[in-house]
């Protein structure tokens, strides 16, 4: 009996600690193929890393550890032309601006820290900060000042995602009185609510091309759909089949957009091109074993940088992938992969099922 009990709370102990090692890896590529991210070699670590085509900022190719910052958790979160760096690190908790190895502290607006989520060639950085009351604000980083975007309201929360090259910004903020999150476009000091379908609950913006195209995502009852701002216009980008429920987010100023698609738990990683969604795994030679599960970023060269697995799940570790023209280049392995979670919940229903039918017959 006692071994029963140890059996069925170690296979619970694995739920939750896959549940809790989820974590956000955000990826970036710039126009020179260059790759930033997150690599987590243990179950709550996590350490920014610069992948290179070939040599650059006196640093070798391929993929490079940026450091510690002080912490065995950080992240990059963007990388622009230049090569400069943007991303967060944890305990102490603040955003830094990497270049060539030297580190700028972004500072905050007035709270214990801040995460920077994009950047734009001038050196722009956006994000969200906490302030002074401990709310959640958007922030515009440039010239060494951090400013609040200032349109949130106090006791609300927003983060500001992206950023191009005019200075127009995007993101997601939310009113606590109001059930719903709201993306947002900002410009030169006017902010503006992008407009949603009606029977959406929840919405976010995530990017912003040089032609003020925006996409994101948005979401209702049972739905979540992929969505192209372009101006006042609002448009549902098509599911690839089989994955209905999708999310964009990047797009480059092609108009490429990239994102994921869904059924259930299993994602696919998404390139949709006048209006077509393709699965990237249809745009890869066949039998190469991996499964591309979903696409990040997308640069102006349409070389496109993501996450894959092996499909037969023979090894427990995410890989990043950079696609261009139905070719893959392996990064490498970045984090362990999360098992979906119908699977391990069935191992433990049926494990419970086994001790209580050997109760019943004791």
């Amino acid at each position: 009996m006692r071994t029963q009990t140890i059996l069925l709370l170690c296979l619970l102990g694995v739920i939750c600690l896959f549940a809790g090692s989820a974590a956000a890896f955000y990826y970036a590529i710039n126009d020179s193929g260059e790759v930033v991210g997150t690599v987590s070699p243990n179950y709550g670590d996590a350490r920014a890393f610069l992948w290179l085509p070939e040599p650059a900022y006196g640093l070798p190719a391929g993929m490079n550890d940026l450091g510690t910052f002080g912490s065995e958790k950080n992240w990059a979160a963007d990388i622009n032309n230049s090569g400069q760096v943007v991303g967060a690190v944890y305990y102490p908790h603040f955003g830094y601006l990497w270049e060539e190895g030297v580190i700028t502290d972004l500072g905050t607006l007035g709270g214990d820290g801040c995460s920077p989520r994009g950047m734009n060639d001038v050196a722009q950085v956006v994000g969200s900060s906490h302030t002074a009351s401990g709310d959640s604000h958007p922030f515009l980083w440039e010239s060494g000042a951090m400013t609040d975007l200032g349109f949130v309201p106090v006791g609300s929360t927003g983060s500001a995602l992206a950023i191009n090259n005019l200075g127009q910004v995007v993101g997601t903020w939310r009113d606590p009185s109001i059930p719903m999150s709201r993306p947002f476009l900002w410009e030169n000091g006017v902010v503006v609510n992008l407009e949603l379908q009606l029977d959406a609950r929840h919405a976010s913006a995530w990017d912003i091309n040089d032609s003020g195209q925006v996409v994101g995502g948005a979401s209702g009852d049972g739905w979540w759909r992929a969505v192209l701002w372009e101006g006042d216009v609002l448009t549902e980008l098509s599911p690839p089949p089989g994955y209905p429920h999708t999310s964009a987010y990047a797009i480059n100023n092609s108009g490429q957009v990239v994102g994921t698609g869904s059924s259930g738990w299993a994602t696919r990683a998404v390139l949709w091109e006048d209006g077509v969604a393709y699965d990237l795994n249809d745009l890869i030679p066949p039998n190469t074993g991996w499964l591309l599960t979903t696409a990040e970023d997308i640069n102006d060269a349409g070389q496109i940088v993501g996450t894959m697995r092996l499909a037969d799940e023979s090894t427990p570790y995410v890989h990043a992938f950079i696609w261009e023209d139905g070719m893959l280049t392996d990064l490498g392995p970045t984090h362990y992969w999360i098992p979906e979670p119908a699977t391990l919940w069935l191992v433990a229903l049926g494990a419970l099922g086994l001790l209580l039918r050997r109760r019943a017959q004791q």
